[in-house]
C-alpha cells in the first residue's frame, strides 16, 4: 500500500476498512448478521485504530459503516468507541463524513457514516470533518452535500477540510 501511495500525485488518501481478516473473507458489514455484534464492532475498531497508527492516510472514511450489518454499536464498545476516535485525533487525521448512508435501505433510518452522536463526539475532539458523497455514479456526486453542512454547522463545526497534494485546507461552511 505504501508504494502505492508515493507513486501517484494523490489529492488525499483515504482509508477504510472493509474487511475483518488479512484474506479479505469476512465483510466489515455483513448482510443479515446474527452473530456478536460486540465481537464485530470491536475488531473493526481495532483495525481502525491500527489505520491510524499507520502513517499512510488523510481521512478515516466511512466510519461507522459496520451499523449496515443491521446492528449498532452495543453500549458496552462506548469506551473503545471513544478510544478510536482519540486515536484519529492523535494522528491528526480527518473523519470523513459520508453521505451514502442516505441511499442505503439496509439502514433503520437514512444518516450519514458516522452518525450525528460520532459526529459530534470528533467536533469535541477537534477531528477535522470532510463531506463525501461516496459516489458510485455521476448521479451522486455531492449527494446531500448542502443538507449536510448545514447540519454539521448546527453541531458546532464551523468548517471542514479540503484538500490538495495531500495538504489540509479548513474552508469556513
Amino acid at each position: 500500500c505504501e508504494k502505492m501511495i508515493a507513486q501517484y500525485p494523490w489529492d488525499y488518501v483515504l482509508g477504510s476498512i472493509h474487511y475483518l481478516d488479512s484474506e479479505c473473507r469476512i465483510s466489515s458489514w455483513p448482510r443479515k448478521f446474527t452473530g456478536d455484534a460486540t465481537a464485530l464492532y470491536r475488531r473493526y475498531f481495532e483495525l481502525v485504530r491500527k489505520l491510524a497508527r499507520s502513517g499512510l492516510y488523510d481521512v478515516v472514511a466511512h466510519f461507522d459503516v459496520v451499523k449496515r450489518s443491521g446492528r449498532s454499536i452495543p453500549a458496552p464498545l462506548d469506551g473503545d468507541l471513544q478510544h478510536t476516535l482519540e486515536e484519529i485525533a492523535r494522528a491528526g487525521l480527518c473523519l470523513e463524513i459520508n453521505t451514502s448512508g442516505h441511499r442505503h435501505p439496509e439502514l433503520t433510518k437514512p444518516e450519514p457514516y458516522p452518525s450525528f452522536p460520532i459526529i459530534e463526539q470528533a467536533i469535541l475532539l477537534k477531528i477535522p470533518l470532510t463531506v463525501n458523497s461516496d459516489a458510485h455514479e455521476p448521479s451522486q456526486v455531492g449527494f446531500k452535500f448542502v443538507e449536510m453542512t448545514g447540519k454539521l454547522h448546527q453541531c458546532g463545526c464551523g468548517s471542514v477540510a479540503t484538500f490538495r497534494q495531500r495538504s489540509r485546507t479548513m474552508v469556513e461552511l
